[in-house]
């Protein structure tokens, strides 16, 4: 290097802007060896001075045609990007500006290369990009709102979802949104709570381009600026007006009977406990009246369950009929009717309104079928002489109901004589012990298979009871009984300890092991030693506790639902599964139902008896079936006697039949001749019901 080319390196080393400028500086020879660095450089690559002298930097060393070099040449400076890495081998983008040091005009002797890290600014670069594309892409709607609440931007879900283009809503403001089933005051609500918390969550109906209406869930937030105030607003929404459909058939199913379209069983102790409420506030009586049907199962029995529903729905009319706005009528389940009777002032309106009822529904019902005729049987509780609880006034009316119906009489008040009827009670109760003691209980299977490949999938053990002198006691005599003693524990666990043992069994002579569902009652589950039962029983019988699975109906939850799920919790981390029941009977929510471990949901067969017939039961069976998918839940259909119906629930996609079409239930023995031993049947998962 000749003298005069040191001078001029000499300078730029010593000059203001080498030592202090913010920017690595790299100077190097015309061949690309570096001379030296400046202090921010060895910050930016790690290296120390004496490490780089010398050495080729690496974007000079590319071949002479490169067009870094031709740029250089010919315009004596070069700006661009190219990855580098720093002496800890971390890579980095580094922008570089290269100029030309001259000696003279035309004599180049140096290049000096200004450097700096842009890896962070192409990084937000490529965030930017990328949020364009999400922002671009996303399948739910997004809609950008200034302070002032003016559209700023829309993405394109949010055109296909309302069919507003950007350039129909672009600087306008939300009124396009509104509806008669929000109203401005609810959108001038969430603006108020958007500005007070930075955010909302929530539903709203909005109109779309064409005028449809549709539900949205939206989750809207405050975007700040650089002082910290809320420039823009951003929502995002998904159209949920199909989900909502469906809700609301589940919501309706759970609130109003399908049959009458009469309040159900749920609804009507809802507006019960309301009743009683009001009049306990104003010093009033509360009337309730349970009404049976006689006659109602031969019209069921000898016509069908179609002329029996339209039955139904005629006594239902012929009420709201007789009694207007004076009272509450409901449909309590089967042939149950039940009334709330307000504001009453004494007995005498009571005893003129039972009269009424009766004389009312002594009357003939016309059919296509001819003249039916139906007896009335009436109990009464009044509040709060019988009861201050719904459950209390309930009881004491069934049980007054129960009374009428034995002894003739017209109607009956729940009084004194009504507990007599404990007596016989008792006596009952006191032969379920000894049956027990006794081994006249036993169980009955029933299969239950795929309906996609006609396979065995599972099977219903029914508890039967052997009544030693008298032959087989109904269940629906038995269960119910077992529910109101509490003697239910007892013979549950004892379900329990035979299904273990039955497990067991079948393990050692078909070399096969079957997850079991066992139905658990609500007194089961308050029992607080119940998990530590159900332990000993699996610790005992050498199964595992992952071939048990617990089968529940929605009545469970309807008190203490926290202790109730609280408790299936404690079984679940046994490895116990669960199924529910029964479903669509009165309790149907999908807020528990979202809540259980439930891993398969039962359709109650009183769907199924119609279904082919009455386009609400079919609507009904398909909702559910798509709701359970949905959160999936395995489904099972039960009560199939016919192949349309089971070719319906195929449609539907209901994944396991279970009925007369099958199988009636068989003993253990049977099954295990005529099921669990063909080879052709290799899935089986059993469910067993206490009922």
């Amino acid at each position: 290097m000749m003298n005069q080319d040191l001078v001029v390196l000499q300078e730029i080393l010593d000059s203001v802007l080498f030592q202090k400028t913010n920017q690595g500086m790299v100077i190097t020879t015309l061949e690309g060896r570096i001379l030296a660095v400046n202090h921010q450089y060895e910050k930016l690559s790690g290296y120390k001075e004496d490490e780089l002298i010398g050495q080729m930097h690496n974007i000079l060393q590319a071949d002479s045609d490169d067009p870094i070099w031709k740029e250089l040449w010919e315009k004596g400076n070069w700006n661009g990007e190219h990855v580098s890495f720093k002496k800890d081998q971390t890579r980095y983008h580094e922008g570089l500006n290269i100029r030309t040091i001259y000696k003279k005009r035309d004599e180049p002797i140096f290049f000096l290369l200004m450097c700096s890290d842009v890896t962070e600014v192409r990084r937000k670069e490529q965030l930017l990009e990328l949020a364009v594309k999400v922002f671009e892409n996303m399948l739910e709607g997004i809609i950008i709102i200034d302070k002032e609440h003016k559209v700023h931007h829309v993405n394109p879900a949010f055109t296909k979802i309302t069919g507003y283009d950007q350039s129909d809503v672009l600087g306008k403001g939300l009124n396009f949104m509104y509806t008669e089933k929000n109203g401005i005051d609810f959108f001038k609500k969430v603006q108020s709570i958007l500005k007070e918390k930075g955010e909302w969550k929530g539903e709203v109906w909005s109109r779309r381009k064409d005028g449809g209406l549709y539900a949205n869930r939206v989750s809207a937030t405050g975007v700040l600026n650089e002082e910290g105030e809320i420039a823009y607003y951003v929502a995002a929404f998904s159209d949920c007006t199909t989900q909502k459909n469906k809700e609301d058939y589940l919501y309706k199913l759970a609130h109003v009977d399908v049959v009458t379209q009469l309040p159900n069983r749920r609804s009507f102790e809802e507006r019960l406990e309301m009743a009683i409420h009001t009049a306990r506030e104003y010093n009033k009586k509360v009337a309730l009246i349970f009404i049976d049907l006689d006659c109602f199962k031969k019209v069921n029995d000898e016509y069908g369950h179609t002329v029996g529903d339209k039955l139904l729905r005629m006594v239902g009319e012929r009420l709201e009929k007789l009694l207007g706005d004076h009272a509450t009528v409901g449909r309590w389940g089967g042939d149950e009717f039940t009334l709330i009777l307000e504001n009453c002032h004494d007995l005498s309106e009571v005893t003129a309104t039972a009269k009424s009822i009766h004389d009312a529904l002594a009357k003939p019902f016309l059919l296509d079928e001819g003249l039916q005729h139906i007896k009335p049987n009436i109990g009464i509780s009044v509040y709060p002489e019988d009861g201050l609880q719904a459950d209390e006034l309930i009881e004491k009316a069934d049980k007054a109901m129960y009374i009428a119906k034995k002894e003739e009489h017209r109607f009956r008040y729940y009084s004194k004589s009504v507990v007599d009827v404990h007596s016989s009670v008792n006596q009952l109760s006191d032969r379920i012990k000894q049956g027990m003691a006794d081994n006249e209980f036993f169980l009955l299977y029933q299969p239950q298979l795929s309906l996609a490949t006609g396979k065995l999938v599972g099977m219903e053990a029914l508890l039967r009871w052997n009544k030693k002198g008298e032959g087989l006691v109904s269940p629906a005599e038995f269960i119910p009984l077992a529910e109101e003693t509490g003697q239910i524990v007892e013979l549950g666990a004892w379900v329990i300890q035979m299904v273990c043992e039955q497990i067991q069994c079948w393990a050692e002579e078909t070399r096969l092991t079957y997850p079991v569902s066992i139905n658990i009652s609500a007194l089961q589950l308050e029992d607080p030693h119940f998990v530590e039962k159900v332990k000993h029983i699996i610790s005992s019988t050498g199964i595992e506790a992952a071939y048990l699975r617990f089968e529940l109906t929605e009545s469970v939850f309807i008190k203490d639902q926290e202790r109730m799920i609280q408790r299936l919790n404690e079984c679940k981390e046994l490895g116990i599964q669960f199924a529910l029941d029964d479903f669509g009977t009165g309790y149907s929510s999908l807020s528990y139902l979202k809540r259980l471990p439930v891993n398969e949901l039962k359709i109650d067969q009183s769907f199924l008896k119609d279904m082919l017939l009455d386009g609400s039961n079919a609507t009904i069976v398909s909702a559910v079936i798509d709701i359970a998918h949905s959160l999936g839940i395995r489904v099972v259909a039960e009560g199939i006697e016919l192949e349309d119906q089971e070719l319906f629930l195929k449609k539907q996609n209901c994944d396991v039949g279970q009925g007369y079409l099958y199988s009636r239930p068989i003993p253990g023995e049977e099954i295990k001749n005529k099921w669990l031993r063909s080879s052709s049947r290799k899935t089986r998962v059993t469910s067993v019901t206490v009922k």
